[in-house]
């Protein structure tokens, strides 16, 4: 199965175990994406099913907005997360997936506490 499989309205997450961690950006403008490739990884090597729906907002001038919407194994209802507005989808979609790091580090979660320690 495929790290990942792009379809036309966000990622779907497959899980492998032939991932490996990159070394993070100094800082998170260095790099637009690279919190959600980090979460990505994360969500295959526990499990979690996900997906990105993105927006462009009425009205806005070309503006858009990411919800992540996840759902960790055992759970019976999906937690969701949607950004503010952004220029490009990269930044929204960034913006969510920092934001599902730090709920799954104040869970406990080892490799999310350490991604976010690094930056």
């Amino acid at each position: 199965m495929d790290f990942l499989t792009m379809q036309a309205w966000g990622y779907q997450g497959h899980a492998s175990l032939h991932t490996t961690s990159a070394k993070p950006a100094p800082t998170p403008g260095a790099q637009p994406v690279k919190h959600t490739v980090e979460l990505i990884r994360v969500f295959q090597d526990y499990g979690v099913t996900f997906t990105w729906e993105m927006s462009l907002l009425y009205g806005s001038g070309g503006l858009y907005q990411a919800t992540l919407i996840y759902n960790k194994p055992g759970s019976s209802s999906p937690n969701a997360i949607s950004s503010r507005a952004h220029t490009t989808e990269a930044e929204a979609k960034e913006e969510t997936a920092i934001y599902a790091l730090r709920e799954l580090q104040m869970e406990g979660n080892e490799r999310a506490a350490q991604f976010l320690a690094s930056q």
